[in-house]
């Protein structure tokens, strides 16, 4: 039952890594897929997709990571801190994934940016 407390512990720990994450990174977020993915609908499958990720990989830092064998008696302070060292880590790798991604999609000058009719799909002509 100890080890249960422990382990849930650890999971709200490395969610709390998460939501903060999250929440610092909402509205511009949503503002930069927005403009990058040209178009509200693309822009929310990206954003989902970021805010998932961004909960996985603390998540998975610290089952990964974490050590089962050795569990003390209670979640001490050593726990805590190897806990969100390892959420943090997860956080941390999972940022610089999508900041890597965003960073390349952005355009570097205005030639790279692609005309407003390649954008859209054809018309078609009623004729």
């Amino acid at each position: 039952m100890i080890e249960l407390n422990i382990f849930l512990s650890e999971i709200s720990l490395s969610l709390a890594v998460s939501i903060l994450a999250l929440f610092l990174l909402r509205g511009a977020l949503r503002d930069v897929l927005t403009d990058l993915c040209r178009g509200i609908q693309r822009a929310e499958f990206w954003t989902r997709f970021t805010q998932l990720m961004l909960i996985i990989g603390p998540l998975l830092g610290t089952l990964l990571f974490t050590p089962i064998s050795g569990c003390t008696e209670s979640f001490d302070i050593t726990t805590f801190r190897e806990t969100l060292r390892h959420a943090l880590v997860g956080g941390f790798i999972t940022l610089c994934g999508v900041g890597m991604v965003i960073w390349k999609t952005i355009p570097k000058n205005d030639s790279d940016i692609p005309a407003a009719e390649t954008l859209l799909p054809p018309v078609k002509s009623e004729a």
